[in-house]
């Protein structure tokens, strides 16, 4: 199971800063079983937006080159070391994440 457990406000998803605690049914219509099939559906996708369908039946729909642009500092600001934990680092190239 995936749950959105908050949402790391920052202008690229303006109206999803709200949003807490649910639990991701579906990304792009694929349905999601763990974080790992939720990466790879993420990492995969071409498609101008990525698209969310959680258990409240709210959807959230975010631009997927804005995020990716603002990704570095949203991370930064909240102080995130990495978007992801080692264990689900993309296969193309992707850098390890930072140790603690």
């Amino acid at each position: 199971m995936v749950v959105l457990q908050k949402v790391l406000a920052d202008k690229v998803n303006r109206g999803y800063h709200d949003l807490e605690s649910v639990r991701v049914l579906r990304v792009q219509g694929r349905r999601v079983r763990d974080l790992a099939e939720l990466v790879r559906i993420v990492d995969g996708t071409r498609e101008e937006f990525v698209v969310f369908e959680a258990s409240d039946r709210s959807c959230v729909v975010l631009d997927r080159a804005a995020a990716a642009e603002r990704e570095k500092t949203i991370l930064r600001r909240y102080g995130v070391p990495d978007d992801r934990s080692a264990d689900l680092v993309r296969r193309r190239g992707r850098r390890q994440p930072k140790s603690p």
